[in-house]
């Protein structure tokens, strides 16, 4: 079975920027686009160290780029906090 693709908006960010793949290979230090074809398709995920370079050349923050996923994981969280607490603190916060 595949994992789950990501959700994210890294493709629509780079053309808004007019960049190609192999440009952000390059502004990043990466010996291939292949990487950057990957993290778009959502098939696997950037490091942090390169998840926040990608918001400092897209201009954006990490959050807005992987919105889906950051929601996703927030209910998840909620879901286990309440579960072990009893009471749903995330969101009484």
């Amino acid at each position: 079975m595949k994992p789950p693709l990501v959700c994210n908006r890294l493709k629509r960010y780079r053309r808004e920027r007019g960049l190609s793949q192999k440009d952000v290979a390059r502004a990043l230090g990466l010996s291939s686009s292949s990487i950057v074809s990957r993290w778009e398709n959502g098939t696997c995920l950037p490091d942090t160290t390169n998840a926040l370079r990608l918001a400092a050349l897209y201009r954006s923050c990490v959050d807005v780029i992987y919105d889906e996923l950051r929601s996703d994981l927030a209910d998840e969280i909620v879901g286990c906090e309440t579960a072990i607490c009893g009471t749903d603190t995330a969101r009484d916060a």
